[in-house]
């Protein structure tokens, strides 16, 4: 019997077709065995499994073949508690290779039982506790394992699971994703649970992504999430980068659609489709829903009684079916009809007056201008029609402010031919700044006569009271009634008097120009704004008669206005009518730079932004500024200093404000700076040095927006040429210089040198993961020499330890032979001029290398010097050269002793072991994860 036993899983690990035979074999064999007999037999053909950590083919196939013996006599509780009980003691194994297949053989016949499965409640306890246990195993691949076998071991209705706070603590910290993707797929969810899923839709890794928007779509109702979270859902999934995450959000979209009976207006309604953020994935998830359903057979909504959601829909389904005309007939009425149907919803518009209906009509009027975008205006008639309607429009002094942006975008549609666009635009602007015209004045005899009637008028009340009085002390009360309604009368008629008066003194004042004599400040902004438009999209110079009307008498009167909001607008036409012209640039530039200077907040920003975009188009030069006097700009410390001989230089003066407490003002000219670089017109070695700096400060933690945009310059900056990565080379000593000689009190003194280091490296090294492209690209060789020079020249110094680290790093298997030498030589002088016992370490390992055999320290090799890969590619590099060299490398002296002789090694070395270990861990875990990643193939 125990022969067939065996016989069973030779069979069973050469094909999964044997297995059903094997069960057959197995369950005779019991049935001829004692218990125990059968059991031990069994269990020591299952310990062979436990042996082979590698996922292969064979044994997955005998695991495969237990689970389904055991599964098929689950009945019996003595064999069943024997295997767990054996499994379970073994689990917690010294040997990685026995713990991972003990937890792989409880996870999978543990979800293998049916609904209707018992098991003792001892041996279910026992089991919980062990997989808890084995849930922060050091080895991803057997905390992937324990988390599936406990997945039928939650209860959502208890707030104190402790199998769901297991997970939750998995999903939020565990630092493998294979990890947080397994503690996804299993949880179980709940109002505490939900925004830990949530917040994986953030995740680094695109298949966890993909897992969160998986587990959304499946397990959560769309009515069980908040809006303001359905949108976030949403706007993160149909936004990602990569195609798989889309693909999952898009089918929980669909999931979401079919909760609403399949209509999209329905679904839309479950968001917030009106609010300033949320239109625009409203927008993106109904064309997201389109491309999966037939548009052909799509219900078209009622024009007449369009609501936001409506109206949001008919646009999306409009631009799907916009290259297929007999889709676009069916959907799109004519240019005419739809100029009516706009011209209607406007009339509702201005008659509404709850302020919430009136912002959903302006919603769908927004809509239904986008819509009228799409039209072929080749019919002249219809074509009028929506001039007309643009025109009636614009001049209507009720027309909203934010429907003035999509009228003009429909007008560029409708009217093509650049210069009757301007022409049209300056007739309108000259309508809406026409002033309301002023009421009569009365002349001096018409004042004087008015004034005769109004006394008149009170003399004659005062005597109808008086009469009133006398009938009243004479009883007589038939006569004090006539008198009490002529008093009511002559007090009408009175009234009436003193209103006109009033009428005459403040009916002009309400209407009054408050600039210049010239209009309101509704209708300053008005017209500024539909000249923005016009600009945006204009190429005609300044030459253009119309174009240089709305400069002199309405964009350049307006920088000069008193209301920011209007001088706001006005900067901005000003900034693109200097995108226009180098020469108008030039002129004009002093203007913008004292904007920035001396306006407000807001003003300032738009004012940097403009002078950015400047430099851009039209080049530092055009301003009398050389690219070697910004290189030598920021050379000096104090901002002041920067700036040097070049009082005038527009770069000077934009360096100010990357030291501004304001946070806008030093994004803008963060970002500024990082986009001139790009484009090659500045070449900046100490502009870089400040760059990273601020990007290191601490005191810029909170400033999310301009740490985001320097994370992605660097890498995007350093590997598109070598030339940037030689700038950056020469900005590393000036960084770490600045950085220890910063004052105590100094945030610059909190910076680790180390970290900086290390980023400097990566950005000058050569990417393993680039194409042939990138061949040219690395300069660690010239960066080894610098680095070696600055060590000689001041070998006392605290920041001499990180640059020795530094050598050891580096890329040196492309350098030259006289490179190669010279290190060695300067090496060699290093260990007799340093001081510090880590940099002479350091120092060491290099030389060690540079020899041909890398010395063995604190029992591991050197760090890989691949300070372009990540921390988990560098160990992975490290483990194979570990396997490589395990044999040559000298033996390592014991570690007590080399405890004694490092007594005042700084603090960073040790966190430089732990940093070691932590990386030959995640290299082998890696080695599992290439080895799963085999198996799924």
């Amino acid at each position: 019997a125990a022969l067939s036993i065996a016989s069973a899983f030779d069979a069973a690990q050469r094909t999964s077709a044997n297995h059903e035979k094997g069960v057959q074999i197995l369950a005779t064999a019991m049935k001829s065995m004692s218990s125990a007999d059968f059991c031990e037999a069994l269990m020591s053909n299952v310990d062979r499994l436990l042996l082979v950590f590698k996922r292969e083919p064979t044994v997955e196939r005998c695991v495969e073949f237990v689970v389904k013996f055991i599964n098929s006599v689950a009945s019996d509780s003595d064999l069943l508690t024997h295997f767990f009980e054996h499994v379970l003691k073994v689990s917690s194994a010294k040997d990685k290779a026995v713990r991972f297949r003990a937890c792989q053989l409880i996870s999978r016949t543990i979800n293998a039982f049916d609904e209707e499965a018992e098991m003792d409640d001892d041996l279910w306890e026992s089991i919980t506790k062990t997989m808890l246990i084995r849930t922060g195993d050091k080895i991803p691949a057997i905390r992937v394992q324990a988390i599936n076998a406990l997945g039928r071991m939650q209860d959502p209705s208890d707030a104190d699971c402790p199998v769901i706070a297991e997970y939750g603590r998995r999903i939020a910290c565990d630092s493998s994703p294979d990890v947080r993707r397994a503690a996804l797929a299993q949880i179980a969810l709940n109002k505490a649970t939900v925004p830990v899923v949530l917040e994986r839709c953030r995740d680094v890794k695109e298949d966890v992504r993909r897992q969160a928007f998986e587990v959304l779509g499946s397990k959560v109702d769309i009515r069980a999430l908040s809006i303001a979270h359905r949108l976030e859902v949403l706007g993160l999934g149909l936004k990602d980068r990569s195609d798989s995450v889309q693909t999952a959000c898009e089918t929980m979209l669909k999931n979401w659609l079919a909760s609403a009976n399949n209509s999209v207006p329905s679904l839309l309604e479950l968001l917030d489709v009106v609010g300033e953020t949320s239109a625009a994935v409203c927008l993106d998830a109904v064309r997201a829903i389109l491309k999966q359903i037939n548009v052909a057979e799509a219900a078209l909504p009622d024009a007449k009684e369009l609501t936001p959601e409506a109206a949001l829909y008919w646009r999306a389904l409009s631009e799907a079916v916009k290259d297929d005309d007999a889709l676009f007939e069916r959907v799109m009425p004519v240019a005419a009809k739809l100029a009516a149907i706009i011209d209607e919803y406007l009339r509702k518009e201005a008659a509404e007056d709850d302020d919430e209906e009136r912002l959903n009509l302006q919603f769908v009027i927004i809509q239904l201008l986008n819509i009228a975008r799409l039209v072929d205006y080749g019919d002249e008639a219809g074509r009028r029609c929506v001039v007309s309607l643009v025109r009636d429009s614009l001049t209507s002094p009720r027309l909203p402010t934010a429907i003035l942006e999509p009228f003009m975008e429909l007008l560029a549609v409708a009217v093509p031919d650049e210069n009757d666009r301007t022409r049209l635009v300056a007739e309108i602007v000259a309508e809406i700044r026409e002033p309301a015209p002023r009421p009569a004045v009365r002349t001096a005899a018409q004042q004087r006569e008015h004034e005769l009637k109004v006394a008149a008028a009170k003399m004659a009340v005062l005597q109808a009271r008086q009469g009133k009085e006398q009938c009243v002390a004479a009883e007589d009360f038939a006569g004090a009634e006539k008198w009490r309604a002529k008093m009511e009368e002559l007090e009408g008629a009175l009234a009436d008097l003193k209103a006109s008066t009033a009428s005459a003194e403040t009916s002009y004042s309400e209407e009054a120009p408050t600039d210049n004599g010239t209009c309101s400040p509704q209708a300053w902004l008005a017209s500024l704004t539909l000249t923005r438009s016009l600009l945006a999209t204009s190429q005609l110079g300044m030459r253009n008669a119309a174009l240089a009307g709305l400069l002199t008498g309405l964009v350049l009167p307006g920088v000069q206005h008193i209301e920011p909001k209007i001088r706001d607008v006005a900067i901005r036409c000003l900034g693109l009518c200097a995108l226009l012209s180098k020469e108008f640039a030039q002129s004009h530039v002093l203007l913008f730079l004292q904007v920035a200077q001396v306006d407000e907040d807001e003003l300032k920003k738009t004012a940097l932004e403009i002078l950015f975009d400047l430099i851009s188009v039209f080049g530092a030069e055009t301003f009398g500024v050389s690219s070697t006097a910004v290189a030598q700009e920021p050379e000096e410390e104090e901002g002041d200093n920067l700036q040097g001989h070049a009082k005038h230089n527009i770069i000077a003066d934009l360096l100010r404000y990357l030291d501004s407490d304001n946070e806008d003002l030093r994004t803008v000219a963060v970002q500024g700076f990082c986009r001139l670089q790009l484009l090659n017109i500045i070449a900046s070695p100490p502009l870089l040095c400040r760059l990273v700096l601020l990007y290191y400060n601490p005191a810029t933690a909170e400033d999310h927006r301009m740490r985001q945009s320097l994370s992605v310059f660097f890498p995007a900056y350093s590997f598109s040429t070598r030339a940037h990565q030689e700038l950056v080379e020469q900005a590393l000593l000036p960084v770490l210089r600045t950085i220890a000689d910063a004052p105590s009190k100094s945030p610059l003194r909190s910076i680790k040198t180390q970290e900086v280091v290390d980023f400097i490296l990566y950005l000058t090294s050569k990417p393993a993961d680039r194409d042939a492209a990138a061949a040219d690209l690395g300069v660690h060789d010239s960066l080894a020499l610098r680095l070696a020079n600055d060590i000689l020249s001041r070998p006392a110094d605290e920041d001499c330890t990180p640059l020795c680290k530094a050598l050891t790093l580096l890329q040196l298997d492309t350098c030259e032979e006289t490179t190669l030498k010279s290190l060695s030589t300067m090496a060699k002088d290093m260990t007799g001029a340093l001081e510090d016992t880590a940099a002479i370490r350091h120092v060491e390992k290099l030389l060690a290398r540079l020899n041909g055999s890398e010395k063995n320290e604190d029992g591991e090799d050197g760090e890989e010097p691949v300070a372009a890969k990540p921390r988990r590619a560098r160990a992975t590099k490290a483990a194979k050269a570990d396997e490589d060299e395990e044999d040559e490398a000298p033996a390592p002296k014991p570690r007590k002793a080399r405890a004694k002789a490092q007594k005042k090694i700084v603090e960073e070395d040790d966190d430089d072991e732990e940093e070691e270990d932590d990386e030959d861990e995640d290299g082998e875990d890696e080695d599992e994860e290439d080895e799963d990643e085999e198996e799924e193939a």
